[in-house]
């Protein structure tokens, strides 16, 4: 899992909306108890930008991830 965490780092450094990754990195901290460090990633991913339709369908991941560790955020 440790090279799962690291690849999907990688993709993040080098595209921080690629979704894949950051919901990959995010369920592997949840799945270690890193709570935050899974929000952080979560929140990242939202704050990036690309086309309309792509951040809809972030938002509503994310959205539900950080739901699922308590966190509710607001609609922008």
């Amino acid at each position: 899992m440790k090279d799962a965490e690291a690849l999907g780092r990688a993709a993040l450094e080098a595209d921080p909306a690629f979704l894949p990754a950051a919901l990959t990195v995010g369920s592997l901290l949840e799945r270690r108890g890193r709570k935050a460090a899974a929000v952080k990633v979560y929140d990242s991913a939202l704050a990036a930008s690309n086309t309309p339709a792509e951040n809809e369908l972030r938002r509503a991941l994310m959205t539900a991830r950080l739901a699922a560790l308590g966190r509710v955020r607001e609609r922008r």
